[in-house]
């Protein structure tokens, strides 16, 4: 038979299956739709990967038998993962020589890396080449899936492979490596300017940014990686020798994919401090945010726990897993609220979450099932509380939802689908079951599961009421009495759903991990409110102070404005002061000329004509002013009479009193001429004009002074906090500019500005 089967046909068969492996999903179905493309290339890797497996069995020509040819088959194609996630996008740095270390990687797994660096080489475009890595990366998955299933192996070809050893640290190898890819994508991402992330990184053939689109389905095939290599190591009992590395990496992927809120409930201390990008904003979980990719990490941590047996409830990661899981099963269902922020702790359908709840209660199933009484009390205190809360929503009904409140239609509550009652009922059975570590029951669990039970039996789903039912009579069991009587003996540490509160790092119980919870979404409002407070507190600062300086320039315009005025008046006033002095003076001139004039006898002579008249009546004064010119003189009796004659004589006297008046004002004005000639610079009118203004500015500037002053004096300690105030707010305004989004701090009296 094997002289038959020649080798020339297995290289043939061997280079047709990857041949086929190489092809995407556009090539293998031309003109389909996507999802339709998409099936088509599944089932076309499903038949070639099944292929390739099958080639172990039919020996070669060295006689190398088929149990070695196996496992050497399974060592290449892990390490070929390996070097291809090392070849797209490097996980460790190289060293200074561009070697990254010592390897141990074969002929094989070098050549297809060789092949594969040749062949993304020459596509030049980053969408080409994620395309390239996708499709060798899910070939390669499904060859290693196939051999580790034994896919197509009949019972005697199965029996062949007694003798063979599973490579299993290659297949870890692989497995970190699928897992912490979108870890340091996403770092790299984070890390990279903008107009640099479509740029491949150093050694590597993807950008951060190509890379970011296929990190996650590269995570979830080395979930399904690691659950195959925990299912093999369970049934041949040799997984005990890497039970640390295993719950080491289900316990980081499982942290990793969980939310923030979840960690720090779960364990405070060992959680980071909350991070803010460069807009005051939580940092969001872009890729490690997806729900499937928790749903993976879950189920991959049940697997660990159920592969290692009883042994792993002495593992601390393990508790610490435990516990976690739990608190993402109330996370999705008790403590789901009005103020649960999805969209920056998650990103999924509602499918999504509801598988993340089943595989939750699944996993702490198999919990309990397999760690039974060598559980701690804290754990085993924490599993059933969880458990305790989520059946009494059930049986009360309770208004929860993912993503937002109750109440509504049942499509937005988690626990009003099927398949998450049955979960929750196989859940609570375990918790009724199994015995604590003293020995003692939980007769609260027992009661919690019975009303739960009793509200399900009724169900339209078949597959829930049969649940329901088998639930109650494990109750009523439980509780009914027996012949010979049988003592349920309740455990000394209580438990249930009514246990007190308790540190969420000791494993307190549901309410603790709730509050945790709250708490920690609590903190990060916070944290994100604090920055928007304080952009807007900047802002307002920056306004107010513009305000206030427009303010004092209204001021000071206002306050000009008078002083102008002021100014015009008074030389108004002056010039008005100035004409009358002018005239007074003249007056007084012309009163002194006639005074010296007026003669004894002319006294009494006018006297006595003032004081008769013609018809015998007193006559009013004779005005003294100087005629003026073409006036002519008004006859007053007879003229040839001897009164008349003193009349006329005391005309040409006042005549001439006022020519000489006249000629002395012309020389005062002359004399003003010349010595305002004699002056070095400018005129009189604008001498006085100057003056006049620099004494009006000076009042002006005196008056300001005066009311500052008296300001200083009511109030001292408000003049100096606002001279500090304008320097606090100009320094704060340099701080803003310099930063985006600077600290809260006491801005002092330029709030009580605001």
């Amino acid at each position: 038979t094997r002289l038959s089967r020649s080798s020339r046909t297995i290289e043939a068969l061997r280079s047709a299956g990857k041949g086929a492996l190489r092809l995407d999903d556009s090539s293998t179905s031309a003109g389909a739709g996507e999802d339709e493309a998409k099936g088509e290339g599944r089932s076309v890797r499903k038949a070639a990967a099944g292929l390739l497996a099958c080639l172990p069995l039919a020996g070669d020509s060295d006689g190398i038998p088929p149990a070695k040819l196996w496992s050497r088959a399974v060592a290449d194609e892990a390490e070929g993962l390996v070097e291809l996630v090392g070849t797209f996008f490097p996980l460790k740095k190289r060293q200074k020589g561009g070697k990254s270390g010592p390897s141990r990687v074969g002929s094989a797994a070098a050549e297809f890396a060789k092949s594969v660096r040749s062949e993304a080489s020459s596509l030049p475009s980053q969408s080409d080449r994620s395309k390239l890595f996708l499709t060798r990366l899910l070939g390669s998955s499904s060859v290693l899936s196939s051999l580790l299933d034994l896919d197509g192996y009949d019972p005697r070809s199965a029996s062949m492979l007694l003798t063979s050893s599973l490579p299993v640290p290659s297949l870890l190898d692989a497995a970190d490596a699928l897992l912490s890819l979108p870890v340091a994508v996403e770092s790299r991402l984070r890390s990279t300017k903008s107009r640099l992330r479509d740029v491949p990184v150093d050694g590597g053939l993807l950008s951060p940014a190509s890379a970011a689109a296929v990190a996650n389905a590269a995570r979830m095939e080395g979930h399904s990686l690691f659950d195959r290599t925990c299912g093999m190591l369970r049934s041949s009992d040799a997984g005990l020798p890497f039970g640390t590395r295993l719950t080491g990496t289900a316990s980081s992927a499982l942290r990793s994919a969980s939310s923030r809120s979840a960690r720090w409930a779960a364990d405070p201390a060992g959680t980071p401090p909350l991070r803010l990008d460069g807009r005051g904003r939580k940092e969001g979980r872009g890729l490690l945010g997806s729900v499937r990719l928790r749903t993976a990490a879950v189920k991959s941590f049940g697997e660990v726990i159920t592969c290692l047996g009883s042994g792993v409830a002495a593992d601390k990661g393990a508790r610490q897993g435990m516990v976690l899981v739990a608190t993402c099963l109330l996370e999705q269902t008790v403590a789901a609220g009005d103020d649960f922020d999805a969209a920056s702790e998650e990103w999924g359908t509602l499918g999504d979450r509801l598988e993340l709840v089943k595989m939750c209660s699944d996993a702490l199933a198999s919990c309990l099932s397999v760690g039974g009484a060598y559980l701690d009390f804290p754990t085993r205190r924490t599993i059933e509380s969880a458990s305790s809360s989520c059946l009494l929503c059930i049986h009360a009904d309770a208004p929860t939802g993912i993503g937002g409140g109750g109440g509504g239609a049942g499509s937005s509550r988690p626990l009003s689908y099927s398949p998450v009652k049955v979960s929750l009922l196989r859940l609570g059975t375990r918790c009724a079951s199994v015995p604590w570590p003293d020995g003692g029951s939980s007769v609260d669990a027992i009661v919690i599961l019975y009303d739960a039970a009793s509200a399900l039996r009724r169900d339209r789903d078949g597959t829930v009421a049969s649940e329901a039912c088998a639930a109650a009579a494990l109750c009523d069991a439980l509780r009914s009495p027996r012949t010979p009587p049988l003592s349920i003996v309740a455990s000394r540490d209580g438990g249930g759903a009514g246990s007190g509160v308790v540190a969420a790092a000791s494993g307190g119980g549901a309410e603790s991990l709730a509050e945790g919870l709250r708490l920690a979404r609590e903190e990060g409002r916070k944290a994100a409110t604090a920055a928007a407070v304080a952009k807007a507190a900047a802002s307002a600062r920056k306004a107010a102070r513009k305000e206030k300086s427009k303010k004092k320039e209204k001021s000071i315009e206002a306050e000009e404005k008078p002083a102008s005025g002021s100014i015009v008046s008074s030389r108004a006033a002056e010039k008005k002061e100035k004409s009358q002095g002018e005239g007074e003076t003249a007056g007084e001139v012309s009163s002194k000329s006639e005074k010296k004039r007026m003669t004894p006898d002319n006294e009494a002579r006018a006297d006595t004509d003032e004081t008769k008249g013609g018809d015998g009546n007193e006559t009013p004064p004779r005005p003294r002013s100087a005629r003026s010119k073409g006036q002519e003189d008004v006859p007053v009796g007879d003229a040839k009479s001897p009164a008349a004659e003193e009349v006329r004589k005391d005309t040409e006297c006042v005549q001439k009193d006022s020519i000489d008046v006249s000629a002395e004002e012309r020389k005062a004005d002359e004399d003003d001429v010349e010595m305002h000639k004699d002056k070095p610079s400018g005129s009189a009118g604008e001498a006085e004009d100057e003056s006049m203004e620099g004494d009006a500015s000076s009042d002006a500037g005196s008056k300001i002074e005066d009311k500052e002053e008296a300001a200083a004096v009511d109030h001292p300690m408000d003049a100096d906090d606002s001279s500090a105030s304008g320097d606090s707010a100009d320094q704060a305004d340099d701080d803003s500019d310099e930063e985006d989004f600077p600290d809260i701090v006491d801005s002092g009296p330029d709030e009580q500005d605001i």
